[in-house]
């Protein structure tokens, strides 16, 4: 007869061989703060994305980018009326604000 296993036996038998990649984790908290930082932006009208960058490495300012980027075209739509025209221009500015390469 077979040994019985807890369900935490079994998930620590799944993920006894996986490791953390410390830069991966960095990475994906660094997007998050994008993500954060633009939902701020679009919220209140007044927020400016002026020194978001301020005190990060070139890495780190990539992937605050790359997390803007991403929570930016999440907010990318068709307006249906003026209130939505409104935030889609400040969808806009951000777009201008992230691209280092504003010919592309």
């Amino acid at each position: 007869m077979g040994q019985i296993k807890s369900a935490i036996e079994i998930a620590l038998e799944k993920t006894m061989g996986v490791s953390v990649d410390k830069q991966s984790l960095e990475a994906d908290k660094f997007k998050k703060e994008g993500k954060k930082i633009i939902s701020l932006f679009l919220d209140d009208g007044d927020a400016t994305l002026d020194g978001c960058f301020k005190g990060k490495t070139k890495d780190q300012i990539n992937w605050v980018r790359e997390g803007m980027a991403h929570a930016l075209l999440a907010n990318l739509f068709l307006p249906g009326d003026e209130l939505a025209l409104g935030k889609l221009k400040r969808v806009q500015e951000g777009f201008l604000k992230i691209i280092t390469n504003n010919k592309k």
